[in-house]
Parts: C-alpha cells; structure tokens; sequence
C-alpha cells in the first residue's frame, strides 16, 4: 500500500470511529460562551496525527478564471459601527452559524452536504469546491466572526472544512478571491500539536515550534517550519513565525494557524485559538464524503 493510500484509508477509519463514538477525531471538545459572543474551546479528548508526510506540490498553475458573479461586494468592516453576527444566530437553512455540537467536534449532515455546492459563495478550483463566507449572500454569514473551532464545526456540516494549502497555486486562488472581496484574514486547517492532542511529545515532534504542525483538516503533518518552500513542500510562514509560546502544561499559547495579509502580502501566522476571523471551507477528503454518501443512500450528495 503506497503512503497516499495509506494516508486515505487512515482518514476513513477515523471517520468511522466517529460516527461509532459520537464525535470525530477522537476530538472531544466543550464549548463554552466567551466575552466575544463566540465559543471558547477545551477539550478533555486527544487525537494523533499521521506521520511526517510531505505536502506535495501538483505545480498547477492558478486559474485567473473565477466566476465573478460568485462574489457580493463586501463593504470593509473596520470601523466602529460594525457587529459582528450574535453567538445565537443561524443562517438562512436554519445552521448555527457558530455551531457547538454538544462539546464535539461536527459530524456532516447530509442534507447540508447535498446544498454545498449551491450555498452563495461556493467555488470551484482544481476540481474541489470551497466555500468563501465573505462572499455569502447572508449577512449573518458576511459578518460572522468564527474562533478556529466554531469554524471548523460550521464548515464540517456541510461536508467541508477548514481550507489547507497543499501548494501555491491554492493559495493563490484563495487570496484572490480574499483580495477581490476586501478581506485580509481567514483561519486555516493549521495545529500546533501540543498537550491537546495525544503524542506529541514524541522526539520526531520536537521542537514543536518547527515539527509540530499538522493540518486538522486531513490529519497530515506539514512540513518543518523552517524549510523553504520547493518541489515537494509548500510552506508560507511570515518571516519570525511561528512564535507561540508553550505553557507550563504543555499547551501552546498560539497553537492554531491564520492567513492574514501585512502590507498586502498575505502569510501565515500562529495565534491564539479563541481569536475570530472570517471563513473559508473546503470539501473533506474524498474517503469522508464518499463514506457520507454511503451512509445516506436517499440523498444525492456531490
């Protein structure tokens, strides 16, 4: 069995202990209320990433192509009148738009799994459909600021999670959309494994400032933080990051990923979880959503 496949079957696995456990991931997370009217996380459960495995790069170029009767002009929010959407708030299919789960991480449903690719905001690239929530035609959406967890949990609903960029032409497409649309900000899939997921303290993880990141969204390891970006890798970390202190615990201060643009050049950067930023989603991989489709014969899931 190659690595890929080995990768793919590991991912289906997890998705049926999922189902099996009640949860996903072996993620067991409880939300809870912050002064921002979003959810904080703390998790009582652990789950492992695969191993060291290199993200390759597909060398595609980026289309420029983008449908532009996809994107609603977005009027810049920085400025003091803007709220962002209330903690209790739901989309127009009746979603919450910052879902809790019972303390779990989201399950997909399939009914909104079926719609995805009809939500206002959806594109499509490479084959894979995303989802731009600044480019939504619901202001509740347009204006909803998720943490990293509230935000994985919305996207996994439908099918999709949080966006990763496994080499420059995907990002490349996302910030063009960003940019189009008068954002400079989004979480990413990124983790840092800390004392929140089970083994990180293995040797091939440290130091965890350059080994220890992974992408949630496949459970895949990104490269070494301080390898530059080549044929087979693909890193973007701003000059200095990531800079997150470890607790005395075990757990990182800023252990979760943005995009964010500084003098209009977009980069990564760590940051504390609980911080709120707009959203972008991708599909799960195929193995999940085939596995959804299997569970759920009556709905036509594409």
């Amino acid at each position: 069995m190659s690595i890929r496949q080995e990768n793919m079957w590991l991912l289906f696995v997890v998705l049926v202990i999922a189902v099996v456990n009640g949860q996903n991931n072996r993620f067991n997370n409880q939300f809870q209320n912050n002064n921002n009217n979003n959810n904080r996380f703390v998790s009582n459960g652990r789950f492992v990433p695969q191993n060291n495995v290199p993200v390759r790069n597909n060398n595609n170029n980026f289309n420029n192509n983008v449908p532009r009767n996809n994107v609603v002009n977005v009027v810049s929010n920085n400025n003091n009148n803007f709220r962002a959407t209330p903690a209790d708030a739901r989309d127009a299919r009746g979603t919450e738009v910052y879902p809790g789960c019972n303390g779990t991480v989201c399950l997909p449903e399939a009914n909104l799994c079926a719609l995805r690719k009809q939500k206002p905001g959806h594109f499509q690239h490479q084959g894979n459909s995303y989802w731009f929530s600044m480019a939504s035609s619901e202001n509740a959406l347009r204006n909803a600021r998720w943490n990293w967890f509230t935000g994985r949990n919305y996207c996994r609903k439908m099918c999709m999670d949080m966006v990763s960029f496994e080499n420059q032409a995907e990002e490349n497409f996302v910030e063009d959309i960003l940019r189009r649309t008068n954002v400079d900000n989004i979480h990413l899939a990124g983790r840092l494994c800390d004392a929140e997921v089970e083994g990180c303290n293995q040797t091939r993880f440290q130091p965890l400032q350059i080994n220890g990141w992974f992408w949630a969204s496949t459970l895949k390891m990104m490269p070494p933080t301080n390898q530059a970006s080549n044929n087979q890798v693909f890193n973007n970390w701003a000059s200095g990051q990531p800079n997150g202190a470890l607790k005395s615990d075990g757990f990182g201060l800023e252990a979760c990923l943005a995009l964010r643009a500084q003098g209009g050049v977009f980069k990564w950067y760590d940051e504390a979880c609980n911080t709120r930023r707009h959203l972008v989603c991708e599909d799960l991989p195929a193995p999940n959503i085939n596995f959804v489709r299997n569970q759920n014969p009556g709905v036509n899931i594409p």
